[in-house]
């Protein structure tokens, strides 16, 4: 099935920034995992996987893994654990964020993992007004 099959040759394979202990919970470490397999695995930057937040960290997080940067997982948190708040209400420096991904060219999408009350419509809308406070016309829109 021709729709099929391009489907799959567009297929890109990302390894996900995990959380707390687990193994490839640091951009390093995910590095060091892949090293082996070139550069044709990229990565997803989950941005409530990082305990112990700062600005600086995910800033780090983004640097290093650009380029190879597939995704990111959109949501705040407090610092210490998931909560998947909408961007906004929790920790994270937004718009620092968005200016370290204009500075690697960052134009892909944007997964927004966030826990929110409404209707589907109402939470649809909640999402996309939160996407164009925070990163305006960037990547590929949130999905």
């Amino acid at each position: 099935h021709e729709p099929v099959r391009h489907l799959v040759v567009h297929l890109e394979e990302a390894l996900e920034l995990l959380p707390r202990t687990c193994l490839g919970n640091t951009p390093e470490e995910l590095l060091e995992i892949v090293s082996d397999f070139g550069d044709d695995i990229g990565f997803c930057l989950d941005t409530n996987h990082l305990a112990g937040y700062t600005p600086e960290r995910l800033a780090g997080c983004a640097r290093l893994l650009s380029g190879r940067l597939y995704d990111i997982h959109v949501s705040d948190y407090f610092g210490n654990d998931e909560y998947h708040n909408l961007p906004g209400d929790g920790v994270i420096d937004w718009a620092a964020f968005a200016r370290v991904l204009d500075a690697i060219g960052y134009n892909g999408p944007f997964t927004y993992e966030v826990r929110i009350q409404g209707t589907p419509t109402e939470r649809l809308r909640a999402i996309e007004d939160n996407f164009q406070t925070l990163f305006g016309n960037r990547g590929t829109g949130a999905s």
